[in-house]
């Protein structure tokens, strides 16, 4: 096993009150497993990204909880050792290029600055690093690019130089932010290919953040779906998508437009989400699920003998449950 995340808990302190971003979540990747996580904005996705990184700042904190990268405890290790481990064992690209590239510096300055914040290398080796990784990301003619600034690339481009750097010392791992949400369809399309593809070839496991049900269907193997800063749901992605079995998870389903028949009005989840610093006792979806009742007051995960699990009582499609 790679990534062993278990009961990891964070939460932000306001004047308002406390906000449970991310409440108990465990799970586990083995090593070259694309994990897809799903879920509505403000379900706790990508703070759940930041805290397996560490990157979790005042008056934000790790409340409680275990994260271990190949049987190493991360949570509490000192700094240093987070930013030894950050980059070159677990690395994230994050949503948009243009804030995370800076526009001072050209792509191979950067790309260096990346590459000697693990090692020295030459002049030599770490321009011949750099190239072969643009290269293997799509980017042409790479040599003759390193001298160019984010500003001089499209949006695609930018996104693809962000993936090369997170990619440039092989990490076991690596955690993507819906890289590809601000791109057009045919540029989407293009990097899904390009990151299973390299996945598949370097061995590397990933967890892809999205609300888009169809980019993770074409990407990943397995699913977890968040709701309230909890996974609900979790299992093989097609097993997932063709029978929910978390209310949660059939009512984001329902409400794709690609599920709707022409002319037929779709299907929107009633309610809406619970604030995070008012998250009801058990279930957070049950003040918004038809089937709830008064043994929602808990909520355990329930756990399948066909690779999958639960967080609820009562589950959808269960003639197919164990």
């Amino acid at each position: 096993m790679l990534l062993d995340v278990e009961g990891l808990t964070t939460h932000f302190d306001t004047r308002n009150g406390v906000i449970k971003a991310v409440d108990g979540v465990t799970f586990a990747i083995n090593e070259g497993e694309i994990v897809g996580l799903v879920g509505e904005s403000g379900s706790g996705k990508s703070i759940t990204g930041f805290s397996i990184l560490g990157l979790i700042d005042p008056p934000g904190r790790i409340v409680s909880g275990s994260v271990r990268l190949n049987g190493r405890e991360l949570i509490g290790l000192p700094s240093s050792e987070l930013r030894a481990i950050r980059g070159r064992h677990i690395a994230m690209v994050f949503q948009d290029p243009s804030t995370t590239l800076n526009p001072v510096l050209s792509i191979g300055d950067q790309m260096a600055l990346a590459l000697n914040a693990h090692g020295s290398h030459s002049a030599q080796m770490a321009e011949a690093r750099i190239v072969d990784v643009l290269t293997t990301v799509g980017i042409p003619d790479a040599a003759r690019r390193l001298g160019a600034y984010p500003h001089e690339f499209s949006g695609g481009m930018r996104q693809r130089v962000a993936i090369a750097i997170a990619l440039m010392h092989r990490p076991a791992l690596l955690i993507c932010d819906e890289p590809t949400t601000a791109l057009d369809v045919s540029i989407q399309a293009q990097i899904l290919a390009q990151i299973k593809r390299l996945a598949t070839e370097l061995g590397t496991a990933m967890i892809w953040i999205s609300h888009d049900l169809a980019t993770v269907s074409a990407l990943a193997s397995r699913l977890l779906v968040m709701y309230g800063g909890r996974i609900v749901e979790d299992g093989p992605v097609g097993a997932v998508l063709r029978a929910p079995r978390h209310p949660y998870t059939a009512g984001l389903l329902s409400s794709l437009p690609a599920n709707a028949a022409p002319g037929q009005d779709l299907l929107p989840i009633p309610g809406s989400p619970p604030s995070p610093m008012d998250l009801p006792p058990g279930c957070a979806f049950a003040p918004r699920c038809a089937r709830a009742d008064a043994a929602c007051a808990e909520a355990p995960m329930i756990t399948g003998t066909d690779g999958r699990a639960w967080r609820c009582h009562h589950p959808l499609s269960t003639s197919a449950l164990p």
